[in-house]
């Protein structure tokens, strides 16, 4: 079965968070970044009951988009009262399991480095400058109260693409801490995926700081990664990552009372043939439902887990 076989050609198009409230969002991204509200209101009892949110609460959603286009969009969820504990909030990038961060470009990371802090996200280190293959970067991790963890990528070299970057753009990639490397890219190969990009030993530049490991950890610590793609693009691609340090294990599913990156939702255009090929995989459904995700329409959805936790959502429009 060759990769044009496998339902899935591109990459993640929307990711599914829980935070507190909607509003330091909108006032970062929207008001600041020039991103659009294509959609707020409150969350039907249905779309409640398939989320798996607690039925004793007030829910609602808000969906944010970026100028340019509606890939790399982000939909909110606020519960009413909000969830007090976070998927991620207090673990480390060598505790594995669910989704670890988001990438995003930025203009000059500078600016963009003083803006999160300005609206409260807290550094995991300074801007480490760095190469990673043919790409030469400055980066920095910031992370919010919701224990969701943005990485602001400015790239020196080659030329970034013709995004909106100024002071931040689409989510474009997005990274999974994982304990062994082989299951992980034989998952997502079954899916449709291809290796973009693979490295594998410590990090040049001492960028394992980046992670939030010591300068010495970081000369000495392999940091195993690899960036993984349905059309070998870096949008909307997946991007594993091993830390030879011992950290914990954090089981995630969606809709488990914890704010934080709850999953990546990956467009397909037959849902009928995806199913088959799941099947002729072996690969086990985590949920399946038929829903209205506004303003993108009417869905056929289908959650499938990865080995270590991280949810994948895969949805295809009905007429």
């Amino acid at each position: 079965m060759n990769t044009n076989d496998r339902g899935i050609k591109s990459g993640f198009e929307e990711v599914l968070l829980s935070v507190k409230d909607e509003k330091p969002w909108l006032d970062l991204l929207v008001t600041h970044a020039g991103w659009k509200i294509i959609h707020a209101d409150n969350l039907s009892k249905e779309m409640t009951s398939i989320l798996n949110l607690a039925a004793d609460k007030n829910h609602r959603e808000c969906v944010i988009s970026p100028p340019d286009t509606i890939r790399g969009r982000l939909r909110l969820l606020i519960s009413d009262p909000p969830n007090k504990r976070t998927i991620r909030g207090n673990k480390t990038s060598w505790d594995t399991g669910g989704i670890f961060d988001l990438n995003v470009r930025v203009k000059d990371i500078n600016v963009s480095h003083a803006l999160f802090k300005e609206f409260g996200w807290q550094e995991i280190s300074e801007p480490i400058h760095w190469n990673f293959g043919s790409s030469e970067v400055k980066e920095v991790l910031m992370k919010n109260d919701d224990g969701i963890i943005l990485a602001l990528i400015q790239r020196i070299a080659p030329e970034p693409p013709s995004w909106h970057l100024d002071p931040v753009s689409r989510v474009f990639n997005s990274s999974l801490i994982v304990r062994n490397m082989s299951e992980n890219i034989d998952f997502f190969s079954k899916l449709g995926f291809n290796v973009l990009s693979r490295h594998e030993g410590i990090l040049p530049d001492s960028a394992g700081r980046v992670l939030g490991l010591t300068h010495s950890e970081a000369l000495s610590t392999s940091v195993d990664i690899s960036i993984m793609h349905p059309s070998n693009e870096m949008s909307g691609s997946i991007e594993l990552v091993q830390v030879a340090k011992p950290g914990s294990h954090e089981v995630q599913t969606i809709g488990d009372k914890k704010r934080g990156i709850q999953a990546l939702r990956f467009p397909i255009e037959n849902m009928n043939h995806f199913m088959q090929i799941i099947e002729a995989h072996g690969l086990s459904v985590t949920s399946r439902s038929q829903s209205n995700w506004q303003p993108i329409g009417s869905v056929d959805s289908v959650t499938i887990t990865s080995p270590d936790a991280a949810q994948m959502e895969f949805f295809c429009l009905q007429n």
